[in-house]
């Protein structure tokens, strides 16, 4: 990691040392989200509200549903798009040609 070569260099410290603080660190980090993540989600929920009380009292219809959406979203309503791994334009018109074209309806 660069930031442990920098460290390295600035401090006069060994690898080890510094590895073993940054993961002191992170650690402490991590309790510390732990504890305000309750405190952060009611925050943004009432960020959310607010605003959706603002664009419905001025009529803006379309902020207003992309607001709905937004809170369905963060209540856990709608999932995100997640990315399926889908074929590349040159895998699609590989398996194309491998299939060839689509047979004609018959008895019409």
């Amino acid at each position: 990691m660069w930031i442990v070569e920098c460290a390295c260099r600035r401090f006069s410290v060994s690898a080890p040392t510094i590895e073993r603080d940054l993961r002191e660190i992170r650690a402490r980090w991590s309790e510390e989200a732990a504890a305000s993540r309750d405190d952060v989600r009611a925050e943004l929920a009432a960020q959310i509200d607010r605003a959706l009380v603002r664009v419905h009292q001025q009529g803006e219809v379309k902020a207003l549903a992309a607001l709905l959406r937004l809170k369905a979203q963060f209540h856990g309503f709608i999932a995100e798009k997640t990315e399926t791994g889908g074929l590349t334009p040159e895998q699609e018109a590989a398996l194309r040609a491998f299939l060839g074209t689509r047979p004609a309806p018959s008895g019409s």
